[in-house]
């Protein structure tokens, strides 16, 4: 049984094409809309190139850092990230097929290889093909980033297999469970499958598949799930809105200060 959900915003192929930058910001940044960007990138290199015989071929010896179990289990019940370790990414994808393949954390390579980020092309979005921090995520087929909100602008854009994503407006830290002040993860729900089933809240749901994009505002709760092995990128933006900026830094002080208070620091 899944929640009641509404449907994320969607542009055709057709209204993608009439996107640049100005349009783009006064329409959903602005607004802080979520929407999905059917098509987006459906011309862009990485789609013909990016799979896992080009990485593993390509860039196999490069270092990546995993976790080793399924990606539900990536917070402990204390609030801490579940440390990673580090292998070559051509091990990764050997790996990925099994039955409980590991789960891959951000990986770096595009900030660090000129040939991968000519590959990509946020600008009909934002003023630049790629930022600095964009990266790669390749996952197996099930893994779960659990419900968390980011203080920047997300744009995910997918590659290979198809991802699927719950979103909720911000707000409801109690509601939804985040992790208290003072852990390493305030900003992540505790919540588990079956309560996301009866919680009062507004839900709005899509997935991504080859050549689509997603715009994730501030603040913006998101849980994804990868349907297949899947491939995509993400690009972090800062937060355009003053209000969020302001939320960004009294998140920062008051998680320092419990975390001092806890003899953390």
């Amino acid at each position: 049984m899944k929640p009641k959900y509404w449907h994320v915003m969607s542009l055709n192929k057709d209204q993608v094409k009439s996107i640049n930058p100005k349009v783009f910001h006064e329409d959903w940044v602005r607004k802080q809309t979520p929407v999905v960007l059917k098509g987006l990138g459906l011309s862009w290199p990485c789609l013909k190139k990016w799979n896992l015989d080009f990485f593993n071929t390509v860039y196999g010896n490069y270092k990546v850092s995993v976790f080793s179990t399924p990606g539900k289990n990536l917070i402990s019940r204390q609030g801490t990230r579940i440390a990673p370790e580090s292998i070559e990414l051509s091990a990764f994808i050997k790996k990925l097929k099994h039955k409980n393949a590991p789960t891959l954390l951000k990986c770096d390579i595009l900030q660090n290889e000129d040939r991968l980020r000519s590959d990509v092309n946020f600008s009909t979005l934002v003023n630049c093909s790629i930022t600095q921090t964009s990266y790669l995520w390749i996952s197996p087929n099930g893994s779960v980033t659990p419900l968390h909100y980011d203080h920047s602008e997300t744009i995910i854009f997918q590659i290979c297999g198809r991802k699927s994503f719950l979103l909720s407006p911000p707000g409801g830290r109690d509601k939804f469970k985040a992790y208290g002040w003072g852990t390493e993860v305030p900003h992540i729900s505790r919540l588990k499958e079956d309560e996301m089933l009866t919680i009062n809240a507004n839900l709005f749901y899509t997935e991504l598949s080859p050549g689509d994009a997603i715009y994730i505002p501030s603040g913006w709760w998101h849980k994804v799930e990868s349907i297949g092995i899947s491939i995509s990128v993400n690009s972090w933006l800062p937060a355009q809105r003053l209000k969020s900026r302001i939320n960004h830094l009294a998140f920062i002080v008051l998680n320092r200060l419990a975390r001092k208070v806890k003899g953390m620091y």
